[in-house]
């Protein structure tokens, strides 16, 4: 049980220790209430069409070759 109700201190917490996940929808509920519960399958239903999004291989190609200027390889 949380007294601080703050879920942007909480977010942005999880996001400072997860920051690969920053792409993740964070959902704050309380097993005690339920409030909020119904808002767990939503967050599921984003994720999954997230995860299924097809990127163009010219667009990833692009994107790689910044990356890689950015952040040669080491020799």
């Amino acid at each position: 049980m949380i007294n601080d109700r703050d879920t942007k201190k909480f977010t942005n917490y999880i996001y400072a220790k997860l920051p690969f996940i920053r792409w993740v929808p964070i959902q704050f509920v309380s097993a005690l209430t339920g409030e909020k519960v119904k808002k767990v399958l939503d967050n599921i239903l984003k994720i999954d069409t997230k995860r299924k999004l097809k990127i163009d291989d010219e667009v990833l190609k692009s994107f790689q070759k910044t990356v890689t200027k950015m952040h040669p390889p080491t020799k």
